[in-house]
C-alpha cells in the first residue's frame, strides 16, 4: 500500500482517464462514422485462423469479393483486439477494451512527459487529465470511429519524452525507433504528423541543450 502510495498521482491519473473510458467496457456495439472497425476486426481474425501472416487479403469486403484492405492499411488497431478475441473475448469487447485501454495509455504516456519535465507529479496528473479529457479522443472514439488515430496520439508523448531523453543525456533510446514504427504501423496520417512534431521538438531542444551536446 505505501509504494502505491508513492504513485498517488499517477494512480489518479489512470483513475479520471477511466472514467473518462467507462462507457467502452461493455460488450454491446456502438455506431460510430467509421462503423466497419467491427467488421475489419473479424476479417484480421479471419486471416489469423487461414494462416495469412502478415494479413494482406480480405475475402468479405469489396461486397464478397474479396479486398486487398490489409495491404495499405497499418495493422495494429487490428492486431491487439485480433489477439483478445483469440483469448476468448467477443470480437466486439475486444476492440471495446483495446480502446478503454487507449485512455489509460494517453494518460500515461503524457503523465511520464510532463513529470520528466517539470518534475511535478501533481502537474503531471493536472497534464494527464487534459490530455485525456480533452475533446479529441471522445470524439475519436465515440463519434467518428477513428480508432487508429486515437492509439497513435496515445503513443505519441513517449516518443516526445524518448526525444528529450536521448538529447538531454545524448545517449541513444533503443525504445524511440521501434515506437516510431509502431506509430507508422497504427495510423499514417498522424504519423506523418507526428514525425514533423517530432522534428520541431528535437530541433527546440537541441537548442536547449546546444551547449552540452557540443561538450561531449
Amino acid at each position: 500500500m505505501a509504494k502505491l502510495l508513492t504513485h498517488k498521482w499517477l494512480l489518479l491519473a489512470l483513475l479520471i482517464a477511466s472514467l473518462a473510458g467507462r462507457m467502452l467496457l461493455t460488450n454491446q456495439h456502438f455506431y460510430t462514422h467509421d462503423d466497419i472497425q467491427v467488421f475489419r476486426v473479424n476479417e484480421f481474425i479471419n486471416c489469423f485462423k487461414d494462416g495469412q501472416i502478415p494479413c494482406r487479403w480480405s475475402a468479405n469486403l469489396g461486397k464478397g469479393y474479396g479486398y486487398p484492405w490489409f495491404n495499405y492499411y497499418p495493422p495494429m488497431i487490428y492486431v491487439v483486439p485480433s489477439l483478445l478475441y483469440l483469448v476468448g473475448f467477443s470480437i466486439v469487447t475486444s476492440l471495446n477494451l483495446f480502446m478503454f485501454l487507449t485512455f489509460l495509455l494517453a494518460a500515461w504516456s503524457i503523465y511520464a512527459l510532463v513529470k520528466e519535465l517539470l518534475d511535478r507529479e501533481d502537474l503531471a496528473c493536472f497534464a494527464s487529465a487534459l490530455y485525456t479529457l480533452y475533446p479529441f479522443h471522445a470524439t475519436n472514439v465515440f463519434v467518428r470511429g477513428v480508432y487508429a488515430e486515437n492509439l497513435a496520439w496515445s503513443i505519441a508523448p513517449f516518443i516526445l519524452l524518448l526525444i528529450y531523453r536521448q538529447l538531454k543525456s545524448n545517449k541513444f533510446q533503443k525504445l524511440l525507433p521501434a515506437l516510431f514504427a509502431l506509430i507508422y504501423l497504427t495510423h499514417i496520417i498522424s504519423s506523418f504528423v507526428l514525425t514533423g512534431l517530432a522534428f520541431a521538438w528535437a530541433t527546440l531542444l537541441i537548442f536547449v541543450y546546444q551547449k552540452s551536446l557540443f561538450k561531449n
